[in-house]
């Protein structure tokens, strides 16, 4: 999937997904493609083109500047005006820019001592309907689990993003937001256009939603032409909530796993997936999304959250093993090799490496059973709480993020 990013902190040492701007860049999302006029960049603009290039992967031809406005249009929908661009390139250079990484080119994304605690503050201009769909917007982000957290807040003063309006009706764009700057911040603003308030509820949330990931650092991910994939996603996913039109208004399998490479809980982890067997009846957890995909043998991709946990062994882990019954079985898994619990279970291998005891940033991996072996493992209490049914909470299978 090709989402785009804009500040990739060294200490978030997963590749991400691709083209990516900062400071106040403003990203629109349009209903239709739009051009705009420019001049041929000369002298300092020539400059500040090789580094727009540099930073964002879009290549020469399809950055223009536009003489009038005094800005530069990059790619057909981003803008960035010529005080911006000095600005970032001074940031971006500067002794202090966090997160600058000498890899195939530079990518900013939200730093990691700032993600867990976004805050947003709504101008007053916005209407019931639209606040209603902010509201929808932050749960939807706070609930797809990754490091990025977010608050509403009734104050201006040092909020990361402020949400406001403009009415135009002479522009296909249904909103504006801002990529984050070379020194981890989010992207300061959100500003949706009133002209099109028949907009359904659900497409209202939608638009926030992807005007947030803007914020964090994602883009398009229909645009192909320019920056790097993120790892585990495809080249193109017409689900994706991040498309540039998107027809969809809930998050893809792919904007999934690209949240949790991007945005992990703690460096060097992955995201536990989820799937269900409609067919058994049974759970499969999995670090690979390749093993199933969206969908396969009978599963289905949940959005159930199981943490994170270490792929390879880091100090003070231990290996978590999964067993299964057949191929669509039931799937167990241990901390202790061949317990018990595996009788009758196939070994499959090491899942891999959590805690035994609880660390900070921690919570427990909750481990349920249910008659005729049946297990289910969730970070969720609230799911079975202390046991729902036959359903009986066993001890905790160990610690993860």
């Amino acid at each position: 999937m090709l989402t785009k990013l804009t500040d990739m902190r060294q200490t978030l040492s997963q590749p991400i997904y691709a083209l990516l701007l900062s400071a106040t860049v403003l990203a629109s999302c349009k209903k239709e493609n739009q051009i705009s006029q420019s001049t041929k960049p000369i002298g300092e603009l020539a400059t500040l083109t090789s580094f727009i290039t540099d930073v964002t992967g879009v290549t020469s031809n399809k950055i223009v500047f536009d003489s009038v406005k005094q800005q530069f249009i990059v790619g057909g929908d981003v803008i960035l005006s010529l005080q911006q661009a000095k600005d970032h390139y001074s940031k971006a250079n500067s002794s202090g820019a966090e997160g600058r990484l000498g890899q195939r080119r530079y990518a900013f994304i939200v730093g990691s001592n700032i993600a867990p605690s976004i805050t947003v503050y709504a101008d007053p201009t916005i209407p019931a309907a639209w606040s209603t769909a902010l509201d929808a917007a932050i749960t939807s982000w706070n609930n797809i689990d990754c490091l990025v957290k977010i608050t509403l807040t009734t104050t201006a003063a040092g909020a990361s993003i402020r949400v406001g309006t403009y009415t135009d009706a002479t522009t296909p764009t249904t909103e504006y937001a801002s990529y984050p700057d070379a020194l981890g911040y989010a992207g300061q603003s959100v500003n949706v256009n009133l002209y099109y308030n028949s907009l359904t509820a659900d497409q209202k949330t939608a638009k926030i939603i992807h005007a947030f990931g803007h914020c964090f650092g994602f883009t398009h991910t229909d645009d192909s032409s320019t920056g790097t994939s993120i790892p585990e996603t495809p080249d193109g996913d017409a689900s994706s909530i991040f498309n540039t039109n998107p027809s969809v208004t809930t998050w893809s399998f792919y904007d999934y796993i690209a949240a949790g490479i991007v945005y992990p809980n703690y460096p060097g982890t992955k995201r536990i997936l989820r799937y269900w067997n409609l067919s058994s009846s049974r759970h499969l957890y999995t670090l690979n999304s390749a093993e199933l995909g969206v969908a396969a043998n009978g599963y289905s991709a949940e959005p159930g959250t199981s943490g994170y946990i270490f792929p390879t062994q880091v100090t003070g882990t231990v290996p978590l093993y999964r067993y299964q019954i057949g191929t669509t079985g039931d799937s167990y898994y241990t901390t202790i090799l061949n317990d018990a619990g595996s009788s009758g279970y196939t070994y499959k291998g090491i899942l891999g490496y959590l805690y035994t005891t609880q660390v900070a940033g921690t919570r427990p991996l909750y481990h349920y059973t249910y008659p005729g072996s049946v297990n289910f493992y969730t970070v969720n209490y609230a799911e079975l709480g202390a046991g729902s049914g036959a359903w009986v909470l066993q001890a905790p299978v160990g610690y993860v993020y």
